[in-house]
């Protein structure tokens, strides 16, 4: 009896090589879903690699260590903050205090987004242990510190830019403490209309104050 002809191998499908834009933006993003959903201290390039479906050689080819994606995946995610901030704040058609409360109603809402709010707690818990990260950090808070001290000049020309900066940094540090008090699980159960009402009270308050003090027109 004869064989019949084994049935021919179906053609394996070819894989089309992605240009490294892609491959780099591809792995960016599993770098902060993995980010967000691991914590740093479980973060693994041969996991990223996994989430994206390539081997970790290729992974190393864009990012060669675990710093450098850790690096490129915090600018990535948290990148578009400051623009989205520096954006309301240039705005000059906008008098400045309705500028800063509007920066600061954004600063609340990238806050509590679920792809950028958590990246904060990370960022904060790396920077303790890692370089990268601490410079990182304080170069985001400076630029974040220059949004307001840029418009505060707008209005009180006369200050130094050490009074402009110790100001910012005063508004910068009593923001970021809603961080920690707008988690889900925070006790008091702060409800976010309140929190944005609070901010605009808080600006009004120190405008006036901060005009008060400026000098009379010769």
């Amino acid at each position: 009896m004869s064989r019949k002809p084994a049935p021919a191998a179906e053609p394996k499908p070819k894989q089309i090589r992605k240009s490294p834009e892609v491959r780099s933006a591809e792995i960016l993003a599993a770098a902060g879903r993995a980010f967000i959903r691991d914590g740093y201290a479980a973060f693994t390039l041969r996991g990223v690699a996994a989430d994206v479906g390539i081997r970790l050689s290729t992974l190393q080819h864009h990012f060669p260590s675990r710093e450098i994606l850790l690096a490129a995946t915090l600018a990535d995610v948290l990148g578009g903050w400051g623009v989205r901030l520096r954006a309301v704040a240039l705005d000059r058609t906008i008098p400045v205090p309705e500028r800063m409360k509007r920066v600061l109603q954004v600063n609340l809402d990238l806050t509590l987004e679920h792809d950028t709010g958590p990246v904060l707690w990370e960022l904060f818990a790396l920077s303790q242990r890692e370089e990268f990260a601490r410079r990182f950090a304080q170069a985001s808070y400076l630029d974040f510190r220059r949004v307001f001290t840029r418009m505060m000049a707008e209005v009180r020309p006369d200050l130094s830019e050490r009074q402009l900066m110790a100001h910012a940094t005063l508004i910068v540090a009593q923001t970021e403490g809603l961080t920690v008090f707008m988690r889900p699980d925070d006790p008091a159960g702060l409800p976010v209309a309140a929190v944005r009402e609070a901010l605009d009270l808080f600006v009004d308050g120190f405008m006036h104050v901060l005009m008060a003090q400026a000098p009379a027109p010769a």
